[in-house]
């Protein structure tokens, strides 16, 4: 090998080691990104199903099924409302059932919130604890769902899961973090006559997220 085959070859050499030097670092931002996707898919995928599970027991074992906004009869209690969506809405961290309207929403986020009471039957709660007679209030199990904002700006905050502990508390479990809109919608409109309900979320990366979940006499 000649002197300019060798200098052709150092060269050669060097423009590969570069090439590659600055690749590994744009591969390893992708995998990244993507590691991220798959963990921030994975976690409102949890969420979504911890809500679905609760609108559906919410909506369990009456005949007719207990539509939203129609009242119940039943010996003990004699009437409640099973669902209820409260629209820019909050839920008190320290009464159960208890929602109040957001009194300031200077950035235009979308944070509703939703209040769901069924007579316990073996049911489970935000994290998958059984619903015992001691975590009822008036023989009702409750589960409410809420955004908790995480920073002073108000940009972003925590799906909550409002339940009752076993001495009939109120207990607030975070489901999803980097929560930066959340929004139901009754299907249709009218509250009266609903037959689901549309969940969106997005996330703080921007990503939307929506499920339907259809009211149905099914326990899970």
């Amino acid at each position: 090998m000649n002197m300019l085959e060798m200098l052709s070859s150092t060269v050669l050499a060097g423009l590969v080691l570069s090439s590659i030097t600055h690749i590994i670092p744009v591969i390893q931002k992708k995998l990244a990104y993507q590691d991220q996707l798959i963990q921030e898919v994975a976690d409102v995928e949890f969420a979504m199903q911890v809500m679905a599970r609760g609108i559906r027991q919410a909506g369990f074992g009456f005949k007719p099924n207990p539509w939203i906004g129609k009242k119940l009869q039943s010996p003990n209690p004699k009437e409640w409302i099973p669902i209820q969506i409260l629209k820019n809405s909050i839920l008190k961290t320290g009464t159960i059932g208890a929602g109040i309207a957001t009194s300031k929403n200077t950035q235009g986020l979308i944070n509703d919130a939703m209040i769901l009471s069924h007579i316990p039957f073996g049911h489970f709660d935000c994290l998958g604890r059984k619903i015992t007679p001691n975590r009822t209030n008036k023989s009702l199990a409750h589960l409410g769902f809420f955004i908790q904002q995480s920073n002073s700006s108000g940009r972003n905050g925590a799906l909550m899961c409002q339940s009752l502990d076993q001495k009939g508390l109120v207990q607030n479990d975070a489901i999803l973090a980097g929560v930066k809109y959340f929004e139901l919608e009754s299907l249709p409109p009218s509250t009266s006559d609903m037959l689901g309900i549309r969940i969106k979320i997005t996330t703080q990366s921007g990503r939307l997220y929506e499920q339907v979940v259809a009211l149905r006499n099914t326990p899970i």
